[in-house]
């Protein structure tokens, strides 16, 4: 009988540890995100209602090219 080799991890660091878990509920908790409670809080207000959701792909794209929406720190 063969012996198969494991599978690669990409599961680990630069220096061969395993990456501490995080707890997205306690990170969520640290930073003061809540819930929300009306789905409605969630949607775009930016982007026009007649306006498809390929327009909005396009639009997105256009954006990112121009260097817009670069995280800023």
């Amino acid at each position: 009988m063969k012996t198969r080799k494991k599978p690669a991890s990409h599961s680990r660091t630069t220096s061969g540890q395993r990456p501490k878990k995080i707890n997205a509920v306690a990170v969520a908790a640290a930073q003061g995100v809540q819930p929300i409670e009306n789905p409605q809080e969630a949607l775009a207000p930016f982007w026009p209602k007649e306006e498809s959701a390929d327009d909005l792909n396009k639009a997105v794209k256009r954006w990112r090219k121009e260097g817009r929406g670069k995280i800023r720190q």
